[in-house]
């Protein structure tokens, strides 16, 4: 397994497979590690901090996030934290990612366009010797099996949306990337408009996500917080999904302003209607209300996106939450509250965010 994986990620992304539409694709750092706050597919979604040389950029999933195969598991970063990756792989290359929800799982009597695309990456990493047909055979289904074994999992030869991605990043061309991109470029969209002071933003690392049509986009460092109240109907399921970061918005004098906010996203057979949060750590409690809601669809589900502008003296406890060890958050909802204690993995990129914060003056 070894040599097949090292001689195909010692390969340089040709620009060829830019046109080719739907391809996850393998990332090799050429000088040092990609760093970013994940979050783990497994039973408990857990927050992972990922440091790696090189791994999977499989695609994204129902939320826009970016999936990811590495240290031998599958985990999901927030676009946010992706930045410096996409804007090196480039535009065409990041649109060419295959979405998840698009992919069905394959098995014993499958047939058609994906089985021949999962045979024809087998065959690139030598697990299947006959030919891409686009029927999923016995043949298939033990080369599936193999892939499996080989990657500590669970031989059932049968393969899911992400073991096709895994199999098609690697039998792909690499692509290199830097981690020494220059940290003014981070912010490249709004310099020039804006009298914040994003030094130590670009001290941390942290990255833009700016849609220059609507005017409206967030610095973060890829923090995200998931939670799922246990419920006992279906009417009531929704899962909510924090991130801090520093929310940007452009006027209608072309000015764009920047401030901290806390964005809270649900998706659930109904909106919670967000009103206000609370947040309390050590012997510090500050309220912050919603700025902004907007609702939508995603599938079946209702979508809620909320906007809370938090204040100076919110975003300097913040900034001490991973000393303090504690940060608990309240969701206020028009008919229910949620209460929420941050995991200890998630404070220090928190507290990344307060420290940006409140230097922005």
């Amino acid at each position: 397994m070894k040599r097949r994986l090292g001689m195909v990620l010692s390969m340089v992304l040709a620009l060829a497979l830019f046109g080719m539409s739907a391809y996850a694709m393998p990332i090799k750092v050429s000088d040092g590690t990609f760093d970013a706050q994940a979050t783990l597919l497994d039973d408990d979604n857990s927050s992972y901090a990922l440091s790696a040389e090189e791994f999977q950029l499989l695609g994204t999933d129902e939320s826009g996030a970016y999936l990811i195969y590495a240290d031998d598991r599958f985990m999901k970063v927030d676009k946010g934290a992706m930045s410096i990756v996409l804007d090196q792989i480039g535009e065409d290359a990041a649109a060419s990612l295959p979405a998840l929800a698009d992919l069905s799982t394959l098995q014993r009597g499958s047939l058609g366009e994906a089985v021949t695309a999962l045979q024809n990456s087998l065959k690139k990493l030598e697990y299947l010797s006959g030919s891409a047909d686009g029927d999923f055979g016995g043949q298939s289904e033990r080369a599936v099996s193999a892939f499996q074994e080989a990657l500590g999992m669970e031989e059932t030869g049968v393969a899911d949306g992400l073991l096709q991605m895994l199999a098609q990043s690697m039998s792909a061309f690499t692509r290199i990337i830097s981690s020494d991109a220059d940290p003014a470029e981070r912010f490249s969209d709004i310099t020039g408009k804006t009298e914040a002071n994003l030094a130590r933003a670009g001290e941390l690392g942290l990255t833009l996500d700016y849609d220059d049509i609507s005017g409206i986009g967030m610095i973060t460092n890829g923090n995200s917080l998931e939670y799922s109240p246990e419920v006992t109907n279906d009417i009531d399921r929704r899962t909510f999904t924090l991130r801090f970061g520093l929310g940007v918005e452009q006027n209608a004098d072309g000015v764009v302003d920047v401030g901290p906010i806390l964005e809270v996203t649900c998706v659930g057979v109904q909106r919670p209607i967000l009103q206000e949060v609370i947040l309390k750590s050590g012997d510090e409690r500050h309220t912050a209300s919603v700025s902004a809601l907007q609702s939508g669809l995603t599938g079946l589900d209702a979508k809620e996106i909320a906007r809370v502008p938090l204040d100076d003296d919110t975003m300097a406890m913040l900034a001490n939450a991973a000393e303090e060890g504690e940060l608990r958050i309240r969701l206020v909802c028009k008919y229910d509250s949620y209460d929420i204690t941050v995991p200890k993995a998630n404070l220090a990129r928190i507290s990344e965010i307060g420290d940006a914060g409140t230097k922005l003056k």
